[in-house]
């Protein structure tokens, strides 16, 4: 039987980033958990916030939209790889994915249609096949599927939809929402702001489809697999290590993704906030030109900024530790404020004031992810994973 990787062994760097990228990731999440994105746009412009939420939008998708959820995904891979590198990992791999993949299925029927969990748990179960496969290799098929959005959107333009791998689930989602009385007519984030329990359970059914709908739409499928295996190839190579060796590279790093990706991340969110009809060739050319380049930005200005002073990271690293909890909690946290089993807020603010929400709400995960890690040694989630992944009791409080 495989022995668990001890806590120790861990690279605090890596929590480091693990914890701004959940913290990003609950930023772009919230304007979803929140209905603020299922607003008609005369809706939000009678909103208290309407004319700061136009400025917070526009840095939401330049600044925030794709970054953090490529960072996750970047480091994911790195972590996969870890656990593949070591003797016998890849049973050990496969029984963490098909408990992944329970969690993430869990929190989309119990929680939260936007789940990432089970897209990455699917997505990870073809790591393994790329295991020998060269850096190169590795590098020039990220490249292609990091592109591949470009190719995809053109087709689905030229053949004026008929090419839409996405529409069944559309349909299914459809006649989800038939089911229970839900049509085009319906006042959906009136629905969701008073839905009961069960009610809202059978929302998420749909949503699921939906989500499933958008995420083959957006093209979600080949530019996580690419970031996996960008993770995967800088795991294996442990490039993670040693880096105050490495400060020359990160600079010039930093310095080409900035260029390419700061220029093409604001041209995507002009044409996101501000140009509903834009040709979706030229939204997935900026979008491919801007998201994964501005992800390397901060990755490599969190690293050169923890080698030069830890002080001000140090904290995300706690939340990094315990990043499946915090993730839940954050759809814990949004589904008793939001939705019509707790507060009901759900369409009645703007992205402004959920900015700070998600700020706010972090800050406290900040604090509890702290006490938690005082005396335990994993975060509650993390160690029933662990449990079930080896199969033996591991001790979950530290010892004295």
């Amino acid at each position: 039987m495989d022995n668990p990787v001890k806590n120790n062994s861990r690279a605090p760097i890596l929590d480091m980033l693990r914890g701004v990228a959940l913290l990003g990731v609950f930023v772009a999440n919230i304007a979803v958990f929140s209905g603020y994105v299922f607003l008609p746009d005369k809706k939000k412009s009678l909103l208290p916030t309407a004319a700061t939420d136009v400025f917070v939008d526009f840095f939401h998708f330049a600044f925030i939209d794709g970054k953090f959820y490529s960072m996750f995904s970047l480091l994911f891979g790195i972590g996969f790889s870890i656990i593949i590198s070591k003797s016998r990992g890849i049973l050990t791999f496969y029984k963490r994915l098909i408990i992944l993949i329970a969690f993430g299925l869990a929190h989309i029927f119990l929680l939260w249609f936007g789940d990432i969990l089970l897209l990455y748990a699917l997505l990870g179960l073809l790591l393994p096949l790329f295991a020998k496969a060269s850096n190169r290799t590795l590098l020039l098929l990220a490249l292609v599927l990091i592109l591949s959005p470009i190719v995809l959107d053109t087709a689905r333009t030229l053949s004026n939809d008929k090419f839409s791998p996405e529409s069944y689930f559309y349909q299914k989602g459809a006649e989800k929402d038939q089911e229970i009385g839900l049509t085009e007519n319906t006042d959906f984030v009136k629905l969701v702001s008073e839905a009961d329990y069960p009610k809202f359970k059978a929302i998420m059914v749909g949503g699921f489809y939906y989500r499933w709908g958008g995420l083959i739409e957006n093209n979600r499928l080949p530019k996580v697999f690419a970031l996996f295996l960008l993770g995967m190839m800088i795991g294996r190579n442990r490039w993670y290590e040693n880096l105050a060796d490495k400060k020359k590279l990160l600079l010039q790093i930093r310095k080409w993704c900035l260029m390419i990706g700061l220029p093409t991340t604001l041209v995507f969110a002009y044409l996101s906030v501000f140009n509903d009809e834009e040709p979706k060739i030229a939204h997935a050319i900026a979008y491919a030109f801007s998201v994964i380049p501005m992800a390397f930005v901060y990755i490599t200005s969190l690293i050169l900024w923890y080698l030069k002073s830890q002080s001000g990271l140090r904290a995300f690293a706690y939340v990094g530790k315990m990043t499946l909890t915090n993730y839940i909690l954050q759809s814990c946290s949004a589904f008793l404020l939001f939705y019509g089993t707790g507060m009901g807020w759900f369409g009645k603010m703007g992205s402004t004031v959920t900015l700070f929400m998600a700020i706010g709400i972090f800050g406290i995960q900040i604090i509890l992810s702290q006490f938690w890690l005082r005396y335990f040694e994993f975060g509650p989630l993390e160690w029933i994973w662990r449990q079930l992944t080896y199969g033996k009791f591991i001790p979950l409080r530290k010892p004295d």
